[in-house]
């Protein structure tokens, strides 16, 4: 089809010189000639250059055609000719894929088409009624309340955001964590502005990502500064997870002036005069290879043009995403933002993070037009509705690349360990236990009378005996105050014999293992502790057959409602706490980086256990390098005769430490206190130390849990006895790698 004439071309015509030379200087009628393409029944347009500039502009001239491009910039070419071929195989080309992949076989796909549900259940936040506490409604749907200070010309919103109440934000995420969109707190901004007379946000500076939580959610305050000479006013953000003990992080501030700065601009003519159309197939996958993962509900932008170095874009809110009591949804602005990603270079790559000068002039717009034009190192952003009326202005934008290796950033998060709650579950169930005495040859084992006293017991299993109960409950850990170390060997390994007895016994049998305090922030048994840290690891190689149990009450009074509770739960490990049932749930803890009024370890001697081990010579590098320890006390079982240990003096000194590397057993108490007693100086300890000799459960014996024991519970004793009275700035410890610790 001929782009000179808009018609069939003949071979005369392309055999002529006279054609091509006005393919060059005539108008090229490419939208006729597709629309004659698409007149004779072709509804499908392969694009062959080295790019794909056509295949967008095909949307532009015919509708519900297929656009397939076999080159793109920046994309290896194999890639890119794959991808066009499926995609040719997937709208109903009949491909010879012999020639495509010689000596390929193809396999058969499902008959069914591929269907897409949608999950999220669209339960609207209820914030309550926030006159009843005296409060005033914060009228957004991300704030639940607002009060003006009664001593202070300010004022302050608040609201709890969670992935339950707000499910659209799990479609923001950064490095795999769901973080709170730069667009959301320009939202508030604008909000809290208005709630207090003044219109502009001048200044607005994102300081800190605000990560939430996968389960539970963060407490959010919008803060709003006295109005000073110039009438400006200071705002602050706010969050912290639910937590009341949890620290206040601020994750952003800013300046809010009054009147709006500019009336804003109109994008009637759309799209642009000399506006090219930009392909945008590539855009999501890139911005994800960055580190940026963008769900549905932020993936808005339908089309994007560009003129110059001006960006224009398309912006729609998917169906079912509510835009009413946001003055700008951040989904929207966020989308409209994603443009800059098709910009050649880095300079506009990344998250928003630095404002000034947005101004506001319409609400609750669900399809908007963006332009975005560069100055400096920022980009001014206008946007107008779908009929070209001003909605929003910012006079400039700076964005911030993301780094996924960037110290303190999201990538460092780390996954730690908490108790999510999960209520009180409902369950019509009474227990069956079997009870077995402490001592005695276990000839008794039967099920429980009704009725009968259904007290806990330490108990001795005898696999002879057939197992006729649901449940058999054991005692384990130390009910009191915090035991020695001969106390905790004693109770595991008791443990780990009674464990290893009844995993010999049916597999349909259950074990409960209640202790008391033993998990959680509210430790008081180490014995217990150490319990549930081997039985996590027995429970992994024996699903369904012990369950971990930890309660706030006595283990030798009635503890039947917490057992019941624990089997409504359906978990393998439960802690209840005032009747409320919490479960362990693997969470994102978000490292900040800080900066310590005083250095963490002190300005004295730092001694480190272990030190020659891999883990001891990683911490030992990080003392000098990154908290500036100048005094190291390195310690280990072979000191200087350990292999590298010259080495690693030698890489310490050169960094400007003192150091010196002892031979010592630091679970030995004379080696200790010999170790300690001729250094006052002593401003940390960090004890590393550590034996690995695990196995499955059922191979494990006294001999070997006891060997990993000594230098982690007896060591840590005897270091925490040697230095009390001692003013230690830091005492850390790492805990065992094989799981055989608890806390």
């Amino acid at each position: 089809m001929s782009t000179a004439t808009g018609d069939l071309a003949t071979d005369d015509e392309l055999g002529s010189v006279g054609y091509w030379q006005g393919q060059v200087r005539g108008t090229v009628r490419f939208a006729d000639a597709v629309a004659a393409l698409a007149a004779r029944g072709v509804t499908r347009f392969v694009e062959i250059g080295p790019d794909s500039v056509l295949t967008a502009m095909v949307a532009d001239c015919v509708e519900d055609a297929t656009a397939i491009a076999l080159q793109r910039r920046k994309r290896e070419q194999v890639e890119a000719y794959a991808t066009g071929m499926a995609q040719a195989w997937t709208s109903g080309v009949d491909l010879d894929w012999a020639a495509v992949n010689p000596g390929g076989r193809t396999v058969d796909l499902p008959t069914y088409a591929f269907q897409h549900q949608r999950f999220w259940l669209d339960a609207p936040a209820d914030p309550g009624d926030a006159t009843a506490m005296g409060l005033d409604s914060a009228d957004h749907p991300l704030l639940g309340a607002a009060v003006t200070l009664a001593n202070a010309d300010g004022a302050v919103l608040t609201g709890r955001l969670s992935l339950d109440r707000h499910p659209w934000l799990a479609d923001h995420a950064v490095d795999g964590a769901v973080v709170f969109p730069g667009t959301g707190y320009v939202d508030l901004a604008l909000h809290a502005g208005a709630q207090v007379g003044v219109e502009t946000v001048d200044e607005l500076t994102i300081e800190a990502p605000l990560v939430l939580p996968e389960h539970g959610g963060v407490q959010l305050q919008v803060v709003v500064g006295p109005a000073g000479t110039d009438h400006t006013r200071t705002l602050q953000v706010y969050a912290r997870s639910a937590d009341a003990d949890a620290p206040w992080t601020r994750h952003a501030s800013g300046v809010l002036a009054p009147g709006p700065r500019t009336s804003g601009t109109a994008l009637t003519q759309w799209p642009p005069t000399d506006a090219e159309p930009v392909p945008t197939d590539d855009l999501y996958p890139h911005l994800a290879a960055g580190g940026l993962g963008y769900g549905p509900v932020f993936r808005g932008l339908r089309r994007v043009w560009r003129r110059g170095d001006e960006f224009y874009a398309e912006v729609t809110l998917p169906e079912g995403v509510d835009a009413d009591g946001f003055g700008l949804h951040p989904a929207v602005l966020d989308a409209g933002l994603h443009a800059l990603g098709l910009a050649d270079g880095d300079t506009f790559r990344g998250l928003p993070f630095a404002w000034s000068g947005l101004t506001l002039h319409a609400t609750g717009a669900a399809g908007v037009r963006v332009r975005l034009t560069p100055v400096g190192s920022g980009v001014r952003v206008a946007v107008a509705d779908a009929v070209g009326a001003p909605v929003a202005t910012i006079d400039s934008l700076v964005l911030r690349p993301v780094q996924v290796t960037r110290p303190g950033g999201v990538a460092d998060a780390l996954f730690d360990l908490t108790w999510q709650e999960i209520g009180t579950p409902t369950t019509t169930t009474t227990p069956n236990w079997t009870r077995h005495p402490a001592t005695g040859s276990g000839s008794d084992l039967a099920p429980a009378a009704a009725g009968s006293d259904l007290t806990p017991v330490a108990v001795e299993v005898d696999p002879a005996v057939p197992g006729t109960a649901d449940l058999l409950v054991l005692a384990a850990g130390l009910t009191g105050d915090l035991a020695g170390p001969e106390a905790v060997h004693d109770e595991v390994n008791r443990v780990l014999g009674l464990v290893r007895q009844w995993l010999t016994g049916p597999d349909t049998d259950r074990l409960v293992v209640l202790t008391r305090r033993a998990v959680g922030a509210d430790v008081t048994d180490l014995a217990g502790a150490a319990v549930w840290g081997l039985l996590r690891s027995a429970q992994a190689e024996n699903p369904d057959r012990l369950l971990l149990l930890d309660t706030d009450t006595d283990p030798a009074g009635d503890v039947t409602s917490a057992l019941a509770l624990a089997l409504a739960a359906g978990e393998p490990q439960v802690r209840v706490r005032h009747g409320v049932v919490s479960v362990p749930r693997l969470t994102r803890q978000l490292v900040e980086p800080s900066t310590p009024d005083a250095p963490l370890f002190g300005t004295g001697t730092v001694l480190v256990t272990g030190a020659t081990g891999a883990l001891g010579t990683a911490v030992a590098r990080h003392l000098v390098t990154t908290h500036g320890a100048t005094r190291l006390l390195l310690v280990s079982r072979r000191g200087p005769a350990a292999p590298g240990a010259d080495d690693l003096v030698a890489e310490l000194t050169a960094a400007g430490a003192q150091v010196e590397l002892v031979a010592a057993d630091v679970a030995d108490r004379a080696q200790v206190a010999a170790l300690l007693d001729a250094r006052a100086d002593l401003s940390a300890v960090v004890h590393t130390a550590g034996v690995l000799d695990d196995g499955v459960v059922s191979a494990l014996s006294t001999d070997r849990l006891s060997a990993v024991l000594r230098p982690k519970v007896d060591a840590a004793w005897l270091l925490d006895e040697a230095t009390r009275g001692r003013d230690l700035s830091a005492f850390v410890l790492f805990s065992s790698l094989s799981g055989v610790l608890g806390a």
